[in-house]
């Protein structure tokens, strides 16, 4: 059965399908947005630092990412560097979650190659409307 859509109350939300890195150094955040994306179908895997985000990302080619700013060992824009060089991630969607207020950060992110930019706290129906049009679905 398909889980309760979060965007229209009373109705069930179709089923996803996916490879989603979530990177986020709070371990909170990670737990929640995880449980939320795998219930809507999603494989979801996690990474809290910019290295093991890295490492991931380039090893398993994951069809969106999910991305930090702020967290130890290499901040999301290192990560999406890394990631925008690699041929085999140059094309992966990425969408920026973060709690930083800093003035031009949402700019930055997006002239960096983010193609969505969230703050914390977010909608997480907003959320998924756009990993659903990042990911053509």
């Amino acid at each position: 059965m398909n889980p309760p859509s979060p965007i229209h109350p009373g109705t069930t939300a179709p089923r996803r399908t996916g490879s989603i890195l979530l990177v986020d150094d709070d371990a909170a955040i990670c737990q929640s947005l995880g449980i939320r994306l795998r219930s809507c179908g999603f494989e979801v895997r996690t990474a809290q630092d910019g290295i093991d985000a890295t490492r991931q990302a380039l090893a398993s080619a994951p069809e969106l990412l999910i991305l930090d700013i702020n967290m130890p060992a290499g901040d999301g824009f290192a990560v999406l560097e890394r990631v925008r060089e690699s041929p085999a991630t140059a094309g992966t969607p990425v969408i920026v979650l973060t709690a930083s207020q800093k003035p031009g950060l949402r700019e930055r992110a997006l002239s960096s190659g983010a193609n969505a930019y969230f703050r914390k706290p977010y909608e997480s129906w907003d959320l998924l409307r756009t990993i659903d049009r990042l990911l053509d679905r």
